[in-house]
């Protein structure tokens, strides 16, 4: 009961930001012409808080968002957190196959993503943010979260395995003013069935 408190009262309280759109952005997500798949924003603003050491390149691919996407007026959290994803355990700065910008104020965040395969689209919801992690849930083949969820994590502070074994990812900004972790707390795992007993990530 006591961790079911924290928690909520650390969601409702988590990012410390408001809702105002950034400056010629979108908080859903849409691209109002569609024709800019680097999120690149066009008073020319990074909205991917890239970092001063260049580890997030605007040559890297980044996931289109779902245009169809709605922001939450009521979201606990409106932070945008960018993930990148890596081909080896070093997740070394520079070296991103893909990067991903989760919209928290969305309740189902959906992106896609070229592959050899034809575009592959994936969606995320039940984001919970914490400095140094994210907590979410996954839903691979579908934009709008409908299918075979994944509950996942991601870190600031190292990389962290993909289920299917072949990508890693770390997170490299939009985690800052999120809340501090309990003590002891893990996110919930599909994987391992790992995380805190009775947690689940937040909706």
């Amino acid at each position: 009961m006591h961790v079911t408190r924290f928690l909520t009262l650390a969601l409702l309280t988590a990012c410390g930001s408001t809702m105002e759109p950034p400056p010629g952005g979108r908080l859903d997500g849409g691209r109002p012409d569609g024709a800019r798949p680097d999120g690149a924003r066009p008073d020319g603003a990074r909205p991917d808080g890239a970092q001063s050491d260049g580890s997030v390149g605007s040559d890297v691919p980044v996931g289109r968002p779902n245009p169809a996407a709605v922001t939450n007026p009521a979201a606990a959290c409106s932070a945008v957190v960018t993930m990148g994803l890596y081909g080896d355990d070093s997740c070394t700065p520079g070296t991103e196959v893909m990067l991903i910008r989760y919209n928290l104020a969305q309740d189902c965040y959906g992106w896609s993503r070229d592959s050899s395969r034809g575009v592959v689209d994936n969606s995320a919801s039940r984001f919970q943010c914490y400095r140094d992690r994210l907590c979410y849930t996954q839903t691979p083949g579908s934009l709008a979260c409908g299918g075979r969820p994944e509950d996942k994590q991601s870190r600031t502070d190292g990389c962290t395995l993909e289920p299917q074994g072949d990508l890693w990812t770390r997170l490299l900004d939009g985690t800052q003013n999120c809340p501090v972790a309990p003590a002891g707390f893990a996110c919930p795992a599909s994987g391992s069935a790992g995380g805190t007993a009775g947690v689940v990530p937040a909706t």
